[in-house]
């Protein structure tokens, strides 16, 4: 494997302490083609801002009747959800090359020089300033002395609550990708240059389905199942869930989440018994049918060629809106009435190669990549 020409690894700045299934699976991916396909050592940086642990916390500081009920309710999934969260810290240990040291901040006392040539930030919501788990470090404020590079970085929707000081920060970057057209617009915009920012896919389509076999836990459910993947469990969303299960006739299984999954179990949906990242690869690779209303929730779907629907208006969100347009798939996003005329009809593979249109969107986000680190 090479270091750069200073001898140095390359570090890796993204979310992939976030205790969720799609920034951990794109810290692995962004990892895994770095070091097997452009063979760069590299290592992810662990940094862990303290809003990230906090909003990863199962109970919340009991400020209102409300919190305090909801508490209560959660003690009913609070030890399934410890052990998804050991299921995390197991997966990260065996799966990826992360640093001894911890970092809080990038204060002046820890020269990241000294250990990388170069860091590469991105992928995931890190630039985005009205993330919940967004800090300052994700732009590399106050890093100085080796070679700034982001890789699918995403903006979320786009509003930035400090353009003056973000960029500042950009301005020190020698070479910017982000995941989504109007991200790049927003950029090239600010530095009033055409190519400032290039788009590139998200890391999880940077590797086959084959790459995700070879982590995916064997199949943990017998049998034709829906496979239910929620970042949120509105009443909307239990509703249709409830008046759809007897029409689909087989068990809908989801993952838990700190958001009000204790609202399943009273809707007949089946939480999982196994909650880590390669489960969450094994329970879309063998779904008879994905629900799902999130973005890596999809990615995966289209990876593993598995149809299903998109819960909700994907056209507001332009993740979303640019990923569906961009593999021919507009439509697999359906409101919640839609899937209830549809009635026992499932979702959508789309009606292409899916295989050879990924293949064919990576070829530029694989040139940027290997552009970049050819000149290392």
């Amino acid at each position: 494997m090479n270091k750069s020409k200073s001898g140095k690894k390359v570090g890796v700045l993204t979310f992939h302490r976030a205790e969720n299934y799609g920034s951990v699976m794109q810290s692995y991916a962004l990892q895994k083609y770095l070091a097997d396909k452009l063979g760069i050592e590299n290592e992810l940086i662990d940094y862990v801002p303290n809003n990230q642990k906090d909003f990863y916390k199962l109970f919340v500081p009991v400020t209102s009747i409300r919190n305090l009920i909801g508490n209560i309710l959660k003690l009913s999934i609070a030890k399934k959800y410890q052990k998804r969260r050991i299921a995390f810290q197991e997966f990260l240990k065996n799966n990826l090359a992360i640093s001894e040291k911890k970092y809080f901040c990038f204060g002046n006392e820890f020269r990241l020089s000294d250990q990388y040539a170069a860091i590469i930030t991105g992928s995931d919501q890190i630039w985005n300033t009205e993330c919940a788990d967004f800090s300052w470090e994700y732009l590399l404020e106050g890093v100085c002395d080796l070679r700034k590079i982001s890789y699918a970085a995403s903006m979320g929707g786009g509003r930035i609550s400090d353009p003056d000081r973000y960029k500042k920060c950009l301005e020190d970057y020698e070479d910017i990708s982000v995941r989504e057209q109007y991200a790049a617009d927003i950029i090239n915009q600010m530095f009033q240059e055409q190519e400032k920012a290039k788009v590139s896919v998200d890391p999880t389509l940077l590797l086959d389905k084959d790459d995700y076999d070879r982590i995916a836990a064997p199949r943990r459910i017998q049998g034709d199942y829906i496979f239910l993947y929620s970042v949120y469990h509105d009443e909307q969303l239990l509703h249709t869930i409830k008046t759809m299960r007897k029409k689909w006739k087989m068990p809908i299984i989801t993952l838990i989440s700190r958001n009000n999954s204790y609202k399943v179990l009273f809707n007949g949906i089946k939480l999982a018994k196994e909650e880590g990242p390669e489960d969450f690869l094994s329970y879309i690779k063998y779904a008879k049918f994905v629900l799902t209303n999130s973005f890596h929730g999809s990615v995966f779907s289209i990876i593993y060629g598995k149809e299903f629907y998109y819960l909700g208006d994907y056209q507001q969100d332009p993740r979303l809106k640019q990923l569906f347009t961009m593999v021919g798939m507009e439509r697999a996003g359906v409101c919640y009435e839609e899937i209830e005329k549809r009635a026992g009809k499932f979702g959508t593979c789309g009606d292409c190669d899916l295989s050879k249109k990924i293949v064919d969107l990576r070829k530029s986000s694989e040139r940027y990549l290997k552009d970049v680190f050819g000149r290392g």
